[in-house]
């Protein structure tokens, strides 16, 4: 299974599942700005001077940890 760890810059992606392992914390905070199984996401940037990855869901502009986002399993969308 992919995680958007997987994905490249521009690529679009649906949210299948977000482990229980990233910590209710997480999933909470996550879920408030949006992002849940079925959303699509598009990675934006991959920031090499910290441990982040940045995507968009919708209008929202989401920066996480690379830790956390090997949490976040999708789906590829294929063109």
């Amino acid at each position: 299974m992919k995680t958007i760890l997987d994905l490249k810059i521009n690529q679009e992606a649906r949210i299948i599942n977000i482990s229980i392992s990233a910590g209710k914390d997480f999933i909470n905070d996550i879920m408030d700005h949006g992002i849940f199984p079925g959303s699509l996401v598009v990675v934006s940037e991959f920031s090499q001077s910290s441990d982040k990855i940045i995507f968009i869901s919708g209008d929202n502009l989401i920066s996480i940890r690379k830790t956390e986002a090997k949490y976040i399993y999708v789906d590829e969308i294929f063109e």
